[in-house]
């Protein structure tokens, strides 16, 4: 390992590298800001420019400078609440970067300087109170002292990792003598043994318990985690790949040499040790690596020791790694990259992670990651508020239910007598609470009809007979206590050892053998305690959906589900703790969308929305809505009239026709699955798929085949045909999101209806009526005289309540989404068909991007339509 870069080092020489370190870090602020153009005390213009790789075109400029504005005026912020920015960027217009050079500049270059200024302007306010004067000058040295002492130590670790990288040695940390333990009887180890007296209720931090088993050891290296409290920048998109996409945008910046970033990931993505890989669900994952940690010395991880953690953090932070490349450098290194990621975050500038990790308040402490004073950047936050309700959602099934149960009682069985009796006291109460859940959902048991019915919590609580218990403390003991774990040793252990279980048998439900895999599952404890802990939800905030479904052949099943319905109260921690929140993507708009649920006691005023324009030339891009087919027909398309045989035909003469002018590419989105098949299955048996195919080859989207798979093949077609193909899609398929239909893969795309999502959905019901009584609360607490005026006045038919633009808002933010993958440069072009009359509405066209609204051609007749597109391709054609 590397030993502290502080060993042995004297007080002469460390005040002589602050001091170079000082003025090092001056000079190069001052160059920063000439090369920038600006006095970086002024306040930033229009004009203002950032370290860009390349000359930015006028709409990456203008969004760098709207975020740079936002993380300004979150330093001049009159309230505790963070500094909100809500920012619409297309895709395709160098949207990362410009969040990357934009922050960055403001972190590194901007946000120092002012620091010491402002530290300079409170000693001048001193004035002669030479108590107070002399309190604010000792603060601004030791900012400037931590600061400099940070780049001293900064230096000599990228001295060291080129050391251990050329010479392939480490030196050795002094190792400390290890006591070792006195092993258990393999029982002992399952009992529960945690006094009532130490649950507090607070998450714990697995890397707080990797901090202090390794304190001896690392002592040292405590001091290099002394540096000036910064802001962070927190990154957070939806997938790995997104993130490794962003880490390798930030290598593309000036700002490589001087950013230390740090990704993270779960053990699935960052471990290295087999015994832990090999394993098949990430909950047994996540046991067996805990065990490693912290089980006897003989069987503990290799890859944890501190020296090869401490070598794993320095590597990390001198240069810029995705997580595919951390994996690789913890294999290397010898060091495990998931707890030397989390090392590494108290150093980092940036910190990348997905959006699950990051939204998930547990999740977050486990990592030891904190937004207090931080800049929190949320990508493809289009589906941020979903993504927020669905974190928080959970269910249990019945026959979880009763496995956990069985398995519970048959560990309270056999240790009752030797546990804890506060320890023994919970357990009844929580085998007490999984029996009133079972009698619950039993109660349908023998009928053959099948119902949904959706409760508040209360009413839940009440009908179940839990009302009197105390859920929270329940909770706390269940995640402080350890007994997931424990009863997963448990049966892991019964089962290995062939003991016999309290009742003297062993069956599948108590055992949790899986009969189809012959493998070990997990106890579903865990899975009940996140339902439990869900229902201390407030009342208002969600619902608890009961779905009891029976069979004439006996099969009854029944799932219970807690669904979040208010996105505010999960997302309140980001506004009360955070700098700065930036949400950021292709398809923001309506922005009310998130005003509305993400910040409802915000004035409108204090949240700052930019929508941004694309790089593409206005004459690239050309927006068509059909009304009417070739023959004349209406093409209103919704849930009914679009199975009409006859409308499916006229959808196929519409495409025909375009199939003659389209050149290469041409992509097709249909509503939903079920309507994609039905459409081909009538196509299919009119001969339409065989009069579309004389002039492109068609592919079709399959759930069954990888996304990969298809594209692969369809840019095969493409480029092999000479009138290039076909690709019917779905909206909100694997197809319509993530996947860039550039250049020729897509000079055409077309969507087909409206996707709307079910209506009769039983939470799709329920959360827009939770809107709009949510929206009349609010009304009523502002005007009480005017309560119901805009929810429920039917005199006014054109003012859709709250409830229903947000049922319609989803519907667009998919359509937008799936047509806005077509154009990904400047020199790009397509053309966009909107399939069905509802698209002409004023109301429907206004959500969609702008950049799409300004290339929106309005046509009367099938005729008209064809005529401007053929005009558009024939422009195009004629410019090249």
């Amino acid at each position: 390992g590397i030993h502290s870069v502080f060993a042995g080092r004297s007080n002469q020489k460390v005040k002589a590298q602050e001091a170079g370190a000082i003025n090092r870090r001056a000079r190069g602020a001052l160059q920063n800001d000439r090369m920038a153009g600006m006095d970086p005390s002024a306040k930033p213009e229009s004009s203002r420019s950032f370290p860009f790789p390349f000359k930015p075109y006028r709409v990456q400029q203008q969004l760098m400078t709207e975020i740079f504005e936002v993380l300004k005026r979150a330093d001049k912020r009159d309230d505790e609440k963070a500094e909100i920015g809500v920012f619409e960027s297309p895709t395709g217009t160098g949207k990362s970067l410009s969040i990357l050079c934009s922050t960055l500049h403001w972190l590194l270059d901007h946000y120092p300087v002012e620091r010491i200024n402002k530290r300079k302007e409170d000693i001048k306010e001193a004035g002669t109170n030479w108590i107070s004067r002399h309190f604010k000058s000792s603060k601004l040295e030791e900012d400037q002292r931590l600061e400099a002492e940070k780049d001293v130590c900064l230096e000599k670790m990228r001295d060291r990792v080129r050391e251990f990288r050329t010479k392939g040695v480490e030196i050795k940390s002094p190792k400390r003598k290890r006591r070792r333990v006195p092993k258990k009887s393999d029982e002992n180890s399952f009992l529960v043994d945690i006094r009532t007296e130490d649950i507090d209720g607070t998450p714990k931090s697995d890397i707080v318990d990797e901090a202090r088993n390794e304190n001896e050891e690392n002592q040292d290296s405590a001091a290099l985690d002394r540096i000036v409290e910064t802001p962070k920048i927190i990154y957070s998109s939806r997938t790995h790949s997104q993130l490794i996409q962003f880490s390798r945008e930030l290598r593309k910046t000036k700002f490589a040499g001087r950013t230390r970033c740090i990704s993270l990931g779960s053990r699935r993505n960052l471990c290295i040790n087999d015994a832990v890989t090999r394993l098949r669900t990430i909950d047994r994952m996540n046991d067996k690596c805990i065990d490693m940690k912290s089980g006897p010395i003989d069987s503990r991880c290799p890859y944890l020791s501190s020296s090869k953690q401490s070598a794993f953090r320095d590597m990390s932070m001198v240069e810029c790694h995705d997580i595919e490349e951390l994996h690789k450098l913890g294999t290397e290194v010898g060091a495990c990259p998931y707890y030397g990621t989390r090392r590494a975050i108290d150093l980092a500038h940036v910190v990348m992670l997905p959006y699950q990790s990051l939204l998930n308040k547990d999740s977050r402490e486990s990592l030891g990651l904190s937004i207090k004073n931080n800049i929190v950047i949320i990508d493809e936050a289009h589906n941020l508020i979903e993504t927020l309700n669905d974190v928080y959602s959970v269910g249990v099934s019945i026959k979880q239910v009763q496995q956990a149960y069985c398995q519970l009682s048959n560990y309270h069985s056999r240790y009752k007598e030797r546990l804890r009796f506060s320890n023994e006291k919970m357990i009844r109460q929580l085998l007490f609470v999984l029996q009133k859940l079972q009698q619950y959902l039993s109660k349908g048991k023998g009928t053959k009809e099948s119902t949904m019915t959706i409760k508040t919590v209360n009413e839940f609580l009440f009908e179940t007979r839990l009302d009197n218990i105390n859920l929270f403390e329940l909770c706390d003991f269940i995640s402080e206590s350890g007994i997931v774990k424990k009863l997963n040793g448990f049966l892991d252990y019964i089962e290995t050892e062939n003991k016999p279980l309290g009742n003297g048998k062993a069956t599948v439900e108590t055992s949790g053998r899986s009969e189809r895999q012959g493998e070990r599952s997990l106890s579903v404890l865990g899975q009940v305690k996140s339902f439990l802990f869900s229902l201390t939800n407030a009342d208002c905030d969600g619902r608890v959906f009961v779905e009891k479904k029976s069979t004439g052949d006996g099969k009854y099943s029944c799932v219970v589900k807690f669904a979040m319905l208010n996105p505010a109260a999960n997302f309140q921690p980001f506004l009360e703790e955070a700098r700065c929140v930036l949400l950021l993507g292709g398809t923001m708009k309506p922005f009310e969308h998130f005003s509305r649920q993400l910040f409802p006691s915000l004035e409108t005023t204090k949240i700052h929305f930019f929508e941004c324009g694309h790089v593409v030339p206005a004459e690239n891009v050309r927006t068509l809505a059909l009304s009417k087919g070739p023959t004349g027909q209406s093409l209103y398309l919704n849930f009914k009239s679009r199975l009409d045989p006859s409308k499916i035909d006229e959808i196929a003469r519409v495409l025909i026709n375009f199939c003659k002018l389209v050149p290469e590419g041409f992509v097709i989105f249909f509503p939903s699955f079920g309507y994609k098949e039905e459409v081909r299955r009538r196509w299919t048996q009119k001969g339409f798929v065989k009069m579309i195919c004389k002039y492109k080859p068609l592919l079709w989207e399959s759930r069954d085949v990888a996304p990969s798979e298809i594209l692969h093949q369809y840019s095969n077609l493409v480029k092999e045909s000479k009138t290039g193909a076909i690709l019917a899609c779905v909206v909100g398929g694997k197809l319509s999101e993530g996947i860039n239909f550039s250049d020729g893969l897509a000079r055409c795309v077309a969507v087909i209806g409206m996707p709307y999502p079910n209506s009769q959905d039983p939470y799709i019901k329920e959360k827009v009526s939770w809107i709009d009584a949510a929206f009349e609360k609010k009304e009523e607490q502002k005007n009480p005289q005017n309560v119901g005026s805009v929810v429920c006045d039917k005199r006014a038919p054109s003012v859709r309540s709250p409830g229903m633009q947000y049922y319609e808002n989803l519907c667009m933010r998919a359509v937008n989404q799936s047509i806005g993958r077509s154009i990904r440069h400047k020199g790009d072009y397509a053309c966009i068909l909107l399939i069905d009359q509802r698209y002409a509405l004023p109301r429907i066209s206004k959500q969609l991007p702008g950049w799409i609204q300004k290339s929106v051609v309005p046509t009367k007749s099938f005729g008209e339509t064809f005529k401007s597109l053929r005009a558009f391709f024939g422009g195009i054609s004629s410019r090249k």
